[in-house]
């Protein structure tokens, strides 16, 4: 079945807030509701028929809330996975269903890589049998995985430093497909995590990720638990003075939510990122060093400055995986570009690049492979220039001795169209 045969998720952005599990509505505006499925599902009846009276003909902001499913997704062969989501799913004589008023569903939480062919392949079922869009939720710190198909993430990234959680983010943002994070808001006293001695001490620790997630426009769906059992219900209701003081908090979080206008966000400064390490080089004339970026995760995003991250899109399943992509744009013409800063202890004498890479038909629409010798990165004095490449080519620059005798030399991979349809890939 084709991707566009499922149907499409609608991304909250950053004006609404979720919660994990379910709560009051007074304090939230969409839930990531749990669920535990078996060989059977007691009550089918009644409770599709629950479904079709809350959600038939409404367009509230629970048409964002997402179904995270337990159906053995950790210890549970493919096969048995399929049949308990057929058993909850799939409509039987007198118990119709309405896999159309599921607006998403997640495979578990917390999941990690071993099982990711099981994953994958509950995926494609749901996709292909009830065209609902399926997320998935890895354990922190993995970052999402292109190979594995997916119309969206979820990942709660809980203690993280602002530069670490930003950098991490961008992973699930380079992949334009809806993610949502799950920051901390629990009791600042709940016992089975980090415990805070004030509400202050919480929010100065873990709130920054709102910021952050404002400035890509990303979902935010709080963990707001409190109580032996972690109930969002004992959250909402404790009279806890640091409780109240969080509550009052995330009230006024959610406000500023809600205050955000069509096209305000993402920010601009969602477009750059610094890289965070420079790549070594060197090696005997015989067998000199080599470097390779595949695109297959997310190297670059740590190892390249990034311009126009915005315009990125790096592909995943059940696309093609493994290609960085320059999006079009509404208005004006896209760019982005990376840059690679090489060093090497001893002298360099020569260097070689080669970019596989694609550019479309489009007037104008260019891939642009230079290199320089200068820090500022402000002179680039030699390029390669691809442009109507008719399918994936090799593109070839040599140094022409510029870096011999030096000890470090940047490379810039730039991508421009006038109508957003150039492209690289390797």
């Amino acid at each position: 079945m084709a991707q566009s045969e499922v149907r499409p998720y609608p991304d909250p952005g950053h004006r609404w807030l979720g919660v994990y599990a379910g709560g009051p509505e007074q304090h939230f505006d969409y839930f990531l509701r749990k669920l535990s499925l078996g060989d059977s599902f007691p009550d089918k009846a009644a409770w599709w028929a629950g479904v079709k009276a809350s959600r038939a003909n409404r367009d509230d902001a629970h048409r964002h809330d997402v179904w995270t499913v337990y159906c053995g997704e950790r210890d549970a062969d493919l096969e048995t996975g399929k049949r308990r989501l057929d058993a909850w799913l799939a409509a039987e004589k007198d118990c119709p269903t309405y896999p159309e008023l599921i607006p998403a569903i997640c495979l578990g939480e917390e999941n990690i890589h071993t099982r990711v062919e099981v994953l994958g392949g509950l995926a494609r079922h749901v996709r292909e049998k009830y065209r609902i869009p399926v997320f998935q939720w890895f354990s922190d710190p993995l970052t999402p995985d292109p190979n594995l198909t997916a119309d969206g993430w979820i990942w709660d990234s809980y203690g993280r430093d602002s530069v670490s959680f930003r950098k991490h983010l961008m992973k699930f943002t380079a992949l334009r497909k809806p993610a949502i994070c799950v920051p901390w808001a629990a009791d600042p006293h709940w016992p089975q995590w980090t415990q805070y001695p004030t509400a202050a001490a919480l929010i100065d620790r873990e709130w920054r990720q709102f910021d952050i997630c404002r400035e890509f426009n990303l979902g935010c769906a709080v963990f707001a638990v409190a109580g032996p059992h972690g109930s969002v219900n004992t959250w909402a209701g404790s009279s806890a003075p640091e409780l109240i003081k969080l509550r009052n908090a995330l009230s006024a979080q959610r406000e500023a939510m809600h205050a955000v206008r069509p096209r305000e966000l993402p920010l601009s400064s969602a477009n750059i990122a610094a890289r965070d390490r420079s790549i070594s080089v060197g090696g005997d004339p015989g067998a000199p060093s080599e470097y390779a970026e595949t695109f297959s995760g997310f190297d670059w995003l740590h190892a390249a400055d990034v311009r126009g991250f915005l315009s990125l899109r790096l592909t995943s399943r059940p696309d093609t995986p493994g290609y960085l992509e320059l999006m079009p744009r509404e208005n004006g013409p896209a760019t982005a570009s990376l840059v690679y800063r090489f060093e090497s202890s001893f002298p360099l004498d020569h260097v070689e690049f080669l970019l596989d890479a694609e550019v479309t038909a489009s007037a104008g629409a260019r891939n642009v492979l230079s290199l320089t010798t200068d820090e500022t990165e402000k002179s680039w004095p030699l390029e390669a220039i691809q442009q109507n490449s008719n399918g994936i080519a090799t593109l070839r620059l040599d140094d022409k001795k510029v870096v011999q005798g030096r000890h470090v030399f940047f490379v810039r991979i730039l991508m421009e169209s006038p109508n957003g349809q150039a492209g690289i890939a390797t």
